[in-house]
């Protein structure tokens, strides 16, 4: 398993990386602009929902990775504000 952080290439990309790294995480992120970036895990409720909100799940970049340390450090590259999934957070929060 590679620790590199993934961009899929479309819809059928990402949904295959999704189903290959059930224990993955994802950053969604403005394709321009100053928008915040959001941390999801990659079996996030809200990782489905993108798709029916905007006809596509690449409406804004995906960054996967099985290692969030690289997952942060693509982040801190970033001039983007960085928030976590309040869904996934709750979730993290019970494994500990």
């Amino acid at each position: 398993m590679s620790d590199a952080v993934y961009h899929p290439k479309d819809d059928n990309d990402f949904q295959a990386w999704q189903h290959e790294h059930p224990d993955g995480y994802v950053i969604n992120a403005p394709k321009m602009g100053d928008g915040a970036m959001m941390w999801h895990q990659s079996q996030c409720m809200h990782m489905y929902g993108d798709y029916e909100d905007f006809g596509s799940y690449m409406h804004k970049i995906k960054a996967c990775a099985t290692n969030p340390g690289e997952l942060a450090r693509w982040a801190k590259q970033r001039p983007n504000p960085l928030s976590y999934c309040q869904t996934c957070e709750a979730k993290w929060a019970k494994r500990e």
